[in-house]
């Protein structure tokens, strides 16, 4: 959904007020008079990975993993000349085992765990890496010298064992860690004259 990414280390124009040092400016893509679109999709494998090394050189066993990630982007125009829409989405669904060795942590440690409701503390940790991620936009051409556009975002992201990686820490150390947001944003841009742009922006 990115059109084009500008940095700015310093020395930005007044319309960036407040700040003070570097900033980074991402565009996002817009519908036009054509309909245009694009599709990706990503896979990874434990398959496709050579297997780790331990630190004497030896050989270290794989653990479990997978990632599949697919989306696409469509623009076009609502009215031609004047009102466009552009949507996008990413889909992500990951999942992999980062702990299998049983004898990660000491038995009477297990044991107390155990004796207080968590029976399997040197248990396999498997992990999820879930994420949605979508962009709705509506550019509108009011008049030769006002544009208006509005754009919604909506992101959801899940990792079940996903809070620590420590080689020595059991199951019950883990928990799910996850997000999700709604944004609504817009503007106005409005050509004042042919020395004067004025900018109003709300979300």
């Amino acid at each position: 959904a990115i059109q084009e990414v500008v940095v700015v280390a310093e020395g930005a124009n007044a319309e960036f007020g407040r700040s003070s040092g570097g900033f980074v400016n991402v565009v996002t893509k817009c519908g036009t008079n054509d309909v245009h679109g694009t599709l990706h999709a990503y896979f990874k494998d434990d398959a496709l990975s050579s297997p780790p090394k331990n630190a004497d050189g030896s050989q270290a066993a794989k653990h479990p993993f997978d990632q599949q990630q697919y989306g696409f982007t469509l623009g076009g125009p609502l009215k031609k000349d004047e009102l466009f829409y552009f949507v996008a989405l990413d889909y992500q669904n990951g999942s992999s085992t980062k702990q299998t060795d049983p004898s990660r942590i000491e038995q009477r440690v297990v044991d107390y765990f155990a004796s207080v409701g968590s029976p399997s503390e040197n248990g396999a940790i498997d992990r999820t890496n879930d994420a949605r991620v979508f962009l709705g936009k509506i550019d509108w051409r009011l008049t030769d010298k006002h544009m208006l556009t509005l754009r919604y975002n909506y992101t959801w992201a899940e990792q079940k064992n996903g809070t620590f990686d420590v080689d020595s820490w059991g199951t019950s150390a883990n928990a799910t860690e996850k997000d999700s947001s709604h944004g609504f944003t817009g503007s106005l841009i409005s050509n004042l004259s042919s020395s004067l742009l004025n900018e109003f922006r709300f979300q």
